[in-house]
């Protein structure tokens, strides 16, 4: 008899890869609201990975303001300091979708391996939660 596991958390990793369609037709990002099945839905975007993430950041507000998010909380966080931050963490705990911008990985897994912020997306994710974009597998924890 085969028995099936209890999956690692009850959301959804979905990798979009680059440089997505931000302005026009919005294809991939599109697709990743409709995942959340939900209309009245709450985005976090994490903007560490990116070189200009207060720019990256506007963009996907703009964006997600377009796919009518009802929230959006932009997380423009550059450093540990601020990827333990209480505050910053508590900004995720009730959103449906984490977006996670695209961009310097290393930089990604630096700041926010083992921090606040990473262990408040796990708990989404355990939660049902869905989150898209570039996660390295260094980001998760072993205890996922």
């Amino acid at each position: 008899m085969i028995t099936r596991s209890k999956p690692f958390f009850q959301g959804r990793l979905i990798a979009i890869g680059g440089n997505e369609d931000r302005v026009d037709e919005l294809v991939v990002l599109k697709r990743v609201v409709q995942e959340v099945g939900k209309r009245d839905y709450k985005v976090g975007v994490i903007t560490t990975a990116s070189e200009d993430p207060e720019q990256r950041g506007k963009q996907y507000h703009d964006v997600f303001k377009h796919l009518k998010a009802s929230v959006i909380e932009i997380l423009n966080i550059k450093t540990r300091a601020q990827a333990n931050d209480k505050d910053l963490a508590k900004k995720l705990e009730d959103v449906d979708l984490i977006f996670l911008s695209g961009g310097d990985q290393l930089r990604l897994t630096t700041i926010l391996g083992g921090s606040r912020i990473l262990n408040t997306l796990q708990n989404r994710l355990e939660a049902g939660a869905l989150s898209p974009g570039p996660v390295p597998v260094q980001l998760h924890s072993p205890t996922l």
